[in-house]
């Protein structure tokens, strides 16, 4: 048996209370619900590229004319690559969260602008 009497007069380790989550702000949501509605279509839209369309019309459709232009490419790369890559990124930043999370979802949202608009 233990030999009690060592413990005695000693109090127990207290365990720290952990500070209460922060409250999520409504800018953060609103980035999070429409980078997964991004990420969706994207997705949806990948699957139509690598496999018969299966959410975009079938053949001879304006979906199929789109998807065999040399638009839908660029750089030998389905297009909808792009916007899933480009969504599950901003989604990821978003989940981590803070101030400096925030910071570099800037120069993200800014290239991706960019990018769209070389691609008019």
């Amino acid at each position: 048996m233990p030999n009690l009497s060592s413990r005695r007069g000693r109090a127990a380790p207290q365990a720290t209370p952990s500070p209460p989550p922060a409250p999520i702000d409504r800018r953060d949501l609103a980035v999070r619900f429409f980078a997964l509605v991004g990420l969706t279509f994207s997705a949806m839209l990948l699957v139509d590229y690598v496999h018969t369309p299966v959410f975009c019309g079938g053949m001879q459709s304006g979906c199929d004319v789109v998807r065999r232009s040399a638009w839908a490419r660029p750089l030998g790369i389905p297009l909808p690559v792009f916007g899933v890559v480009f969504f599950a990124t901003v989604l990821s930043v978003s989940a981590i969260g803070g101030a400096v999370v925030r910071r570099a979802l800037v120069p993200l949202a800014v290239s991706s602008m960019a990018s769209g608009v070389a691609l008019l």
